[in-house]
């Protein structure tokens, strides 16, 4: 039996499309289809069962789809093993992330890991829509906030604060409020309104400019256009040189973690785990992005 047409059962079975597994597989879809035929008349068994609409398993090919999948994947990760063992780390990993978190933490992550690693590629995602992992072939997703229930692996990278910042240039030019009811007064930069739920509606805020983009609220506010409440590990740096300032320091949010979620470990390539590793380890100090 050729392994070669297993893996390819085992990618179309996944992804319940010939076309998406062609695509992973980065073959021609004709030649997955072709060895699908090819697997079947070997085994004398139809797999997988064909429409103009749908692609779907038989009763006998799903049975076969979860017998042969660990010991497919668990043979791949061994090949891997022993050719990063004689070998320098090599290959792509994909990732996905929102706007913020992939300039603020992805970024440097996959920078810190080139430089152990140089001919790891990298492939990212950057969009605030929540992507299918594995209909897509995303290795690792970092997704902030209260996590739905998920059959992937949810690992805690970091906790933050929310805190409300402004530019000095704003806060010379309007004054800086001292109580949250003061800020109904001013210019609010909002990130998805959620000043309401922070300040528990006790006020009312309409914000100047309300946005689903972190950097775009963010970079606002460097230019000196308002107040807006964001997260302290995206302002950390700037707090540090001065170019923002803390409006009503007794004030921050908790709001719970960053997550990197992925697929089942047991299928796990070994350089996505020594990446997952690697951010754990340089975020190991998990107090240092919550407010003092």
């Amino acid at each position: 039996m050729d392994y070669n047409l297993l893996k390819v059962f085992v990618k179309v079975a996944e992804l319940q499309s010939f076309t998406r597994a062609a695509k992973v597989l980065q073959q021609p879809k004709s030649r997955v289809s072709r060895a699908i035929s090819r697997l079947e008349n070997e085994l004398k068994v139809q797999l997988i069962r064909r429409t103009t609409r749908r692609t779907s398993l038989t009763t006998t090919g799903e049975a076969f789809y979860k017998n042969i999948c660990p010991l497919i994947n668990g043979l791949a990760n061994e090949l891997i093993r022993v050719s990063d063992s004689h070998h320098e780390m090599s290959g792509e990993i994909r990732i996905t992330a929102s706007q913020d978190m992939g300039q603020t933490i992805v970024a440097p992550l996959i920078s810190a890991f080139h430089k152990r690693h140089p001919k790891v590629q990298f492939y990212t995602a950057i969009t605030n829509d929540f992507l299918d992992l594995t209909k897509e072939n995303i290795d690792i997703a970092f997704r902030a906030g209260r996590l739905q229930d998920s059959t992937l692996i949810q690992k805690k990278l970091l906790r933050t604060n929310f805190i409300i910042v402004s530019s000095p240039q704003y806060l010379d030019a309007y004054g800086c409020p001292s109580k949250i009811e003061q800020l109904s007064e001013h210019k609010i930069l909002s990130f998805r309104s959620m000043e309401n739920d922070f300040f528990d509606n006790k006020i009312p805020i309409t914000p100047l400019i309300t946005s689903d983009s972190i950097p775009m609220v963010f970079s606002l506010v460097l230019n000196g256009e308002g107040i807006a409440v964001l997260p302290y590990v995206f302002c950390k740096e700037y707090l540090e040189e001065k170019t923002l300032l803390r409006v009503i320091p007794s004030w921050k949010k908790e709001v719970g973690s960053i997550h990197i979620l992925y697929p089942s470990a047991k299928n796990m390539s070994l350089k996505v785990k020594a990446f997952i590793d690697m951010a754990s380890e340089i975020f190991a100090d998990d107090s240092s992005h919550l407010t003092p």
